[in-house]
């Protein structure tokens, strides 16, 4: 099998025809680059919601929708990442203790610098974040992503018990991403509020859900056909062109469309990373990615809660200093995680 991420292959029958091919290898192959791009948008979309770097209402527009696609692709390669690991280990316990490594350690290492150096939280709030039900329960700190991926784990060895592993997980997951855009469109139109508040959530386990779908068919040597990649696109553009016309299911159609457009992205992105050279940034942010993810969102809190955004007030500081210096610190965290582990 041919490692291109968008393979054109011409057949001559009777005429010539042009077959597009979704080569799932070279998502897998370049999961980690991906999921540093996926992280440096995240990162960009967070420097202007938080208000640190003030700017016109088209750049404004661009980086949240940079960003937000980044969320779904991180979430989206996460579902890979998952399938793939499950897949080949027998044994969930030595499974979810090694996941547990990965990612509720640094949490707990970064949450409990800040939270209790930092900004001073009280003993309630401080165990409420240690535990990652802050979100849950409470709001929304930005931490929200720890909270996902620990109910996923869950929800995902169950899928991949004794009982289950043998069973092909395609039509089941094909139905749960209905009955979850179902749910999507239900709570955005009678619960705008609770939407509102787990709309992370929701749009989340969307993109999860089909990377643990496109994780299964690559396993089983699968390519996505033209006929799905249109799909996609006809789903995204849809989605989009609804929104306007049904602004009361204006959350759930964003969901739909940043789902396609999530998966499209990891393909074409994927089909351009194999053509280009080894860039190390990106290969050193995915490994760190989680890292560098709470590193900065937590910054950012400090930043919000000392009233000190005065700091964060020009492009260099924020895209340059701000971003090494939160790169540099995940980096740190990563290797004290990989001491104690």
């Amino acid at each position: 099998m041919p490692l291109t991420g968008i393979t054109f292959q011409k057949k001559k029958l009777k005429g010539c025809k042009m077959k597009i091919e979704i080569n799932l290898d070279l998502v897998s192959k370049f999961r980690i680059e991906l999921m540093g791009i996926a992280a440096i948008s995240i990162f960009m979309m967070h420097s202007v919601q938080q208000e640190l770097l003030v700017c016109n209402y088209i750049l404004y527009k661009f980086f949240e929708l940079w960003g937000t696609f980044g969320v779904d692709v991180f979430c989206l390669l996460s579902g890979i990442g998952i399938y793939f690991s499950l897949n080949k280990n027998n044994d969930l316990m030595i499974w979810a203790k090694r996941r547990l490594k990965r990612v509720y350690v640094p949490y707990l290492i970064i949450a409990i610098i800040f939270n209790a150096f930092i900004l001073n939280r009280s003993v309630y709030s401080w165990l409420l974040r240690l535990s990652t039900l802050q979100y849950w329960f409470a709001y929304n700190d930005g931490g929200w992503y720890v909270s996902f991926i620990l109910l996923m784990y869950c929800i995902s060895a169950f899928a991949f018990s004794k009982r289950n592993r043998e069973k092909e997980l395609s039509p089941r997951l094909y139905f749960l991403i209905v009955i979850a855009v179902l749910i999507n469109m239900l709570l955005d139109v009678y619960n705008h509020f609770f939407y509102e508040r787990y709309v992370h959530f929701l749009h989340a386990f969307l993109a999860y859900i089909l990377g643990i779908l496109l994780g299964e068919k690559n396993n089983r040597g699968h390519n996505i056909k033209r006929e799905s990649v249109l799909i996609a696109v006809g789903a995204a553009i849809g989605a989009l062109i609804l929104r306007g016309i049904l602004p009361a299911l204006a959350l759930s159609l964003t969901g739909i469309y940043k789902l396609g457009s999530s998966f499209l992205f990891v393909s074409v992105t994927s089909y351009l990373l194999d053509r280009v050279k080894k860039i190390k940034l990106l290969d050193k942010m995915g490994m760190v990615s989680l890292e560098f993810y709470l590193v900065h969102v937590y910054i950012i809190q400090c930043v919000k809660h000392y009233n000190a955004t005065y700091l964060f007030q020009d492009c260099f500081t924020i895209w340059v200093l701000f971003f090494i210096y939160s790169f540099a610190f995940a980096i740190i965290i990563n290797k004290i995680c990989k001491i104690i582990t």
